[in-house]
């Protein structure tokens, strides 16, 4: 079990949007949440994101559980290209590096075999888990999701607040697809996305 929403009930004035809902979602499920317009939808996500409270019932999931949400609407700025804005969103493996170099400038100055035993030890862990977390590949990862979400090579290096609206969403979706969470919420994802982009994210296998 990666999320369990438990008797989630959830009402606007005199309309009840749901009454003791449950949804429990495992690892490598993949849900559809399907409605018109107002049906609650995205209240659901927020109430799972927790920028939403329900009225009854509660959110909870596994320990350590990574979440990535992406909302309907995204507005980008600064001036990070597209591939920039990408690949700095991996926070984590970026943490990783700089904690290899640090370690590898510490081990380069130290001589005393009592204080490098447990330096090596510390960089032997931080490469592997860099190397399983994609670390050597995070640019070519990177700019393999922009692609399979349609960008030409040609925009990569393009500022990604000179994009649409529409084409800012699939950075922002590109950031967390290379992100890897454990729980991926998409709300209503493929509104700005044709359907060869759409084909490409359905057969998404995140390890890549």
């Amino acid at each position: 079990m990666i999320l369990l929403a438990d008797k989630i009930s959830k009402s606007f004035g005199g309309r009840t949007l749901y009454s003791l809902a449950t949804l429990q979602l495992n690892a490598g499920e993949r849900w559809a949440l399907v409605g018109p317009n107002g049906a609650g939808k995205t209240t659901l996500l927020k109430i799972i994101m927790g920028t939403e409270t329900s009225d009854e019932g509660t959110i909870s999931f596994a320990k350590g559980t990574s979440i990535g949400y992406l909302e309907q609407e995204t507005k980008l700025s600064g001036r990070r290209s597209a591939l920039g804005e990408v690949m700095d969103s991996a926070t984590e493996i970026k943490r990783l590096g700089a904690r290899i170099h640090d370690l590898e400038n510490l081990i380069s100055i130290t001589s005393d075999e009592g204080e490098l035993e447990p330096l090596l030890e510390e960089y032997g862990r931080a490469q592997d888990r860099f190397e399983h977390a994609g670390g050597y590949e995070l640019e070519s990862r990177a700019r393999a999701i922009l692609c399979g979400l349609g960008f030409p090579v040609s925009d990569l290096d393009k500022p990604a607040k000179d994009f649409s609206g529409g084409w800012q969403m699939r950075i922002a979706l590109s950031k967390l697809l290379l992100r890897h969470p454990d729980l991926l919420l998409l709300d209503e994802p493929t509104n700005h996305l044709d359907l060869e982009s759409v084909q490409w994210l359905e057969g998404l296998h995140l390890d890549l």
